[in-house]
């Protein structure tokens, strides 16, 4: 009977040791897991673990001492009431995690929704400050673009007003169409913008009629600033100097400005007899037609641009002939003669001649109507220049 109390009591004890064990594993591991984890709700479920381990090992050592002190108290039921320990201390794990997980669900829950509404709210407060910024920038952009806005549009007004007073003081200096006795004269000026690059010159007198065309390079202020040059000079010389004296002084005067300029032009003379002197700077073709027989002549220029080259040397010769009564001169800048019509093809001398040729039996201003009629028919709607004509008939009263 002794010997069986005492293997009981060896065996409780042994329980005791082994269910100390594995609270003490169970313990250290949950002290181990909340101190590592960064949660504060992991933490605490580790620490709740192992308190409840640590008051399961304060029992154990309970029963070890009462053990170690009174091993004959030791009986089966006392080894069947460690053993149910060991087993208990062995569930004890898992029993624990699942345990607070259930309490803790909400918990968890809470703390998530915590750390989605804070990441919300930083995404929200930053996407605001994003959206605040983007609209100072773009405030500021459509202001600065108003304000450029603004100061083009007082630009725009400025240069209107400008090129305006610039049309309206080159048109002053054109002056009007001259009635001589011994010839009609009709004129055609059109300028492609406000301002023109073309220009035309009248000075008569009883005995004969002066007319200059001329075409300066390109469109715009420049050009036109170039046709009050030509204006200025051809007007300050007298009606019996030559168109070459006229051109050799105007090509010497323009060449001698610092940028590239140039400009094409023609003088024709008209005497009260008929005589026709006309000289060329570049310009197109004189076109004489005949009343007698329907046949047309042209006069070739043969001197260069006004301006082209800085010489005083370079000459201009004149030629001359003689009208009889219902001749016509047609004098023209290239805005006509380079008139863009059917398939991108330039009218040209030929194209003009073919026109002038079908205006016969009608006077100058009546012939001039109808050939600008015929060019205005055939040009391409994309063409636009400066365009000048003067139409000569000799009619001596």
């Amino acid at each position: 009977m002794a010997s069986t109390s005492s293997a009981l009591a060896d065996l409780q004890l042994l329980f005791a040791i082994l269910t100390i064990g594995v609270l003490l594993v169970v313990t250290i591991v949950c002290v181990r897991r909340a101190s590592i984890d960064s949660r504060a709700w992991v933490q605490r479920r580790w620490r709740i673990s192992a308190g409840l381990a640590s008051l399961f090992i304060a029992e154990s050592l309970l029963t070890l001492w009462m053990g170690w002190t009174s091993p004959a108290s030791a009986t089966a039921q006392g080894v069947l009431h460690e053993a149910t320990g060991l087993v208990m201390a062995c569930l004890l794990i898992p029993a624990i995690r699942l345990a607070i997980l259930a309490i803790d669900e909400s918990t968890i829950l809470r703390e998530r929704n915590k750390e989605i509404a804070s990441a919300l709210q930083a995404f929200q407060s930053g996407l605001e400050e994003l959206v605040a910024a983007r609209t100072r920038a773009l405030r500021s952009e459509i202001q600065q673009r108003r304000k450029t806005q603004e100061e083009l549009r007082q630009a725009q007004d400025r240069d209107a007003r400008e090129l305006r007073l610039a049309a309206e003081l080159q048109q002053g200096m054109l002056g009007s169409r001259p009635v001589v006795d011994f010839a009609d004269v009709a004129l055609h000026f059109t300028p492609a913008s406000a301002v023109s690059g073309d220009t035309y010159c009248f000075n008569a007198d009883a005995q004969r009629l002066r007319v200059v065309l001329a075409d300066a390079m390109g469109h715009g202020m420049a050009a036109a600033l170039l046709t009050q040059v030509v204006q200025t000079s051809v007007q300050r010389w007298p009606l019996d100097a030559g168109g070459g004296e006229i051109f050799a002084d105007l090509n010497q005067l323009i060449g001698r400005g610092d940028q590239m300029a140039y400009a094409t032009g023609v003088c024709a003379v008209l005497e009260a007899d008929g005589l026709l002197r006309v000289t060329s700077a570049g310009a197109p073709s004189v076109l004489l037609w005949r009343a007698a027989d329907g046949r047309i002549e042209s006069l070739d220029g043969s001197g260069s641009a006004l301006g082209m080259f800085d010489d005083a040397l370079v000459s201009y010769s004149e030629q001359s002939l003689r009208l009889e009564p219902g001749d016509r001169a047609y004098i023209y800048t290239d805005g006509i003669s380079e008139c863009v019509v059917e398939e991108g093809q330039l009218l040209g001398e030929d194209g003009l001649r073919t026109l002038i040729a079908a205006a016969v039996d009608q006077g100058a201003q009546a012939a001039l109507q109808t050939l600008l009629d015929s060019v205005e028919a055939r040009r391409s709607e994309d063409y636009r220049d400066d365009v000048c004509v003067c139409v000569l008939e000799y009619r001596p009263r």
